[in-house]
This record gives C-alpha cells, structure tokens and sequence, in this order.
C-alpha cells in the first residue's frame, strides 16, 4: 500500500467513522498500550492494520527468498510479448458495444458506489451515444495499456466480525468500495478470458472451481 492510498483510504475512513457518510460508528480502539480515540487515530489504527495484512512480513522465508528472485533476475516473466496466435490476438481487439452492455446489465443494483459516486443504475439507462463514448474510452485504455490512477484508491470500510469485540482493529473485515466504471471493464476483460480459456480447452479437466456451470462439489462426487 503506497503512502498516497493509505492516506487517501484514512481520510475516506474518517469521514465514514464521524457518522457523515455511514450509520455505523467505531467505537474506541484498543493498541496495545495505547487506545485510538478520534476519528483520525482509529483510520490510522485501521490502515496500519489492515496494510499488514498483505505486508511481506506474513511470508514464509522460503517463499519470500523465491518472490525476490523472480522479480529482481527473471524481469523478462512480467514482459508482454506480439500475439503470435490468431485466437490470441482476438483477446486484444477492442470490446464492442454488445460486450459493454452485457457486463453493465449483470452488474448488481442497489450496491454503494465507490468514490466517483457512479452506480450501476446509471451506467445501465446510459443513451446509445453516451454509451459510445464509454466504450471508446474503455478502449482507448485498453489498447494503450493505461490504467486511471483514481481507479487504484477505493474507500476501505471496517466491518467488525460476528460476535468480536469493537476494540480489536484485527476483528474487522476490510471491505473496499471500488469505482463501478473499473469493475465493469474488470467484468468485460474476465467474461473475455473465460470464454478464450473454454473455447480452446485450456483448463484441464480437474479444475472445476471458478468456471461457469461447474463446481467444487464436481470434484467431490467424482472421488466419491
């Protein structure tokens, strides 16, 4: 978590915790020693927490040693290579308007929007031209790589867990509200890559979890 997300997210948490942008309101947190009384304090108990959460610290020593040798002597692995496939290059080509349109009519309705304030809703009763410019800028990131800077903030909510106590700021799940306009492209690319990696039988056969119309429990009935 770099220094401008954290700081971004303890400020969004802030507002959240003085009761302005949510119904719920933290209650004292417990640091050891220390507790976190202000609104400021317990953003801040929450970023340092839940940053750790993903920090390198909870490697094993192996594993850790292994990561650093991949990133720092084998740079060519996170190098993007010419489709030198045809079915390949297809996953390139810019989206269409029949693919932006499904990926914003499965989007689910009445969920709270990131900070851009943008919800399915609006994006689902755009008119045809609006939804023309939309595509055009979804395929202009696309094919030059780029990535809005605003989508890779979100606005971290606390959520204590069932039965927990407030104090702990390690019994909250993080939840992260991220920009609608990001999760339907995020939508596009995945139901892209579903259908290439189906297509052409690229999953092995074993492999049920996280594929359409299959299931986990697939694999148990099998052994049974």
């Amino acid at each position: 978590m770099t220094s401008q997300t954290k700081l971004g997210n303890v400020w969004r948490m802030a507002k959240r915790m003085s009761g302005t942008c949510s119904e719920a309101k933290i209650s004292t947190l417990s640091l050891g020693d220390t507790v976190a009384e202000t609104d400021k304090e317990k953003a801040e108990a929450f970023a340092h927490t839940f940053s750790n959460v993903s920090s390198d610290k909870n490697f094993n020593p192996t594993f850790l040693q292994r990561k650093i040798d991949i990133e720092t002597n084998h740079k060519i692995l996170f190098e993007n290579e010419p489709a030198r496939d045809d079915n390949v290059t297809k996953l390139n080509e810019p989206f269409t308007i029949a693919e932006l349109r499904r990926a914003t009519r499965e989007g689910k309705c009445n969920k709270v929007t990131g900070n851009d304030n943008i919800s399915y809703e609006m994006l689902q009763k755009l008119r045809k031209n609006a939804v023309k410019v939309v595509l055009n800028y979804y395929n202009k990131l696309w094919i030059n790589g780029t990535f809005p800077s605003a989508w890779k903030h979100s606005i971290v909510l606390p959520v204590l867990k069932r039965g927990k106590s407030p104090m702990d700021p390690t019994l909250y799940h993080p939840i992260s509200l991220t920009s609608m306009l990001c999760k339907v492209l995020e939508k596009m690319v995945a139901t892209r890559l579903a259908y290439h990696l189906e297509k052409h039988n690229v999953l092995c056969a074993e492999q049920s979890g996280f594929r359409a119309g299959r299931s986990t429990i697939d694999k148990s009935a099998k052994i049974t």
